[in-house]
């Protein structure tokens, strides 16, 4: 049987164009297509890959984005450098110990633990700082838009038999030494003291309080005076075999001239002085309220010479010295008075003011 064929007819009279031979291509099924269905599909070419993802990558952008802007506002609202947001009656105060860790109470309320930063309406607060056991309290003043700073060192372990003090005043900023040594300004913790009695000295405005305290082993004592109360005045009596000028902290207050001067309860250390015997000394005085308190002083030696022509019996005073020549006799300061006596040339005298650092001599011819 001969093979099938199919004839393709182009626009147009069949008579115009004359058949085209059997071609086995063209008459191949698999060759074949349905030109409206093909020509629709390759009319709508698919959208490129790069197309495609656009919209995801814009989503994911715009997700990263505000993850990023969140994260950054949490940072910044809590990390430790940022100051807490204030209003305007508010301070900060800023507590820090060694060892960290330390539990702080404020105004009675449990705060959190050092390192610690916050925010305080201004004015006074208490503090208390607490690390194994020992707790320091620290009075405190917040001030409007500033910081406060306070580190508290703590002593993991005092000596063996030792222990600490603790020293308070009325009024703060007292100066306090211990036993002779300046400590530092009321509130005051001094640690690791040895145990056993201690002199404590508060001093303020002039006026001072001694206390004597005992330190046992292990244990805490406490100390809180008033340096700065207004008690009744008392009076110091200061005497001396020569007139002194008297001075507090650089400042005349009077002189031995009189019986007594009038002063504020309490310690002073006063200067008294003589310039022209060169004499210069400090006296520790106690004043107590209403009541006088006697300050002698004591008057130091110089150096005295006698001569005399021809020769003299010397007395000064009133009372025998011996005959001249008469050399570094140790003589009180001040003005003593000398007579020379010779038999047959009669007597002189003579006033003789003797210095504290400068030696003096004196002579006298009886033949004139």
């Amino acid at each position: 049987m001969p093979a099938p064929h199919r004839t393709l007819v182009q626009a147009g009279s069949a008579e115009d164009e004359p058949a085209l031979p059997d071609d086995p291509l063209l008459s191949d099924p698999l060759l074949s297509f349905d030109a409206e269905s093909d020509l629709a599909t390759a009319s709508v070419p698919p959208a490129p890959p790069s197309a495609r993802r656009t919209p995801v990558v814009a989503t994911v952008a715009a997700i990263a984005i505000v993850v990023a802007v969140a994260l950054a506002v949490f940072q910044a609202r809590t990390s430790p450098d940022a100051p807490p947001n204030l209003v305007a009656t508010d301070g900060v105060i800023d507590i820090t110990s060694q060892p960290a860790g330390a539990a702080i109470t404020i105004d009675g309320e449990l705060r959190g633990v050092t390192p610690l930063r916050l925010s305080l309406t201004v004015g006074p607060h208490l503090v208390d700082v607490v690390s194994s056991g020992v707790n320091r309290s620290l009075p405190v003043t917040v001030d409007a838009g500033t910081v406060l700073s306070q580190h508290i060192e703590f002593v993991r372990e005092a000596a063996e038999g030792n222990g600490r003090l603790e020293i308070a005043s009325d009024t703060r900023g007292a100066q306090v030494s211990v036993d002779g040594s300046p400590r530092g300004t009321t509130p005051l913790i001094v640690e690791d003291l040895a145990a056993g009695e201690h002199t404590v000295t508060i001093s303020q405005e002039g006026m001072s309080v001694e206390q004597t305290v005992t330190i046992a082993p292990g244990a805490t004592a406490r100390v809180r005076a008033n340096a700065s109360a207004n008690l009744a005045p008392g009076w110091v009596g200061i005497t001396a075999p020569i007139e002194l000028q008297v001075f507090k902290a650089g400042r005349l207050i009077g002189s031995t001239a009189v019986d007594r001067l009038m002063l504020p309860a309490g310690r002073h250390d006063l200067q008294v002085e003589n310039t022209s015997l060169e004499f210069r000394a400090t006296v520790r005085v106690d004043v107590a309220p209403g009541k006088t308190v006697l300050a002698p002083i004591a008057i130091p030696n110089g150096t005295l010479s006698i001569n005399a022509f021809p020769w003299a019996e010397i007395s000064i005073d009133g009372r025998p010295a011996g005959v001249t020549p008469l050399g570094n006799l140790s003589v009180p300061i001040g003005p003593h008075e000398v007579r020379w006596r010779h038999p047959q040339l009669g007597e002189r005298l003579q006033t003789v003011v003797v210095t504290a650092m400068s030696p003096v001599g004196v002579g006298m011819d009886l033949t004139k």
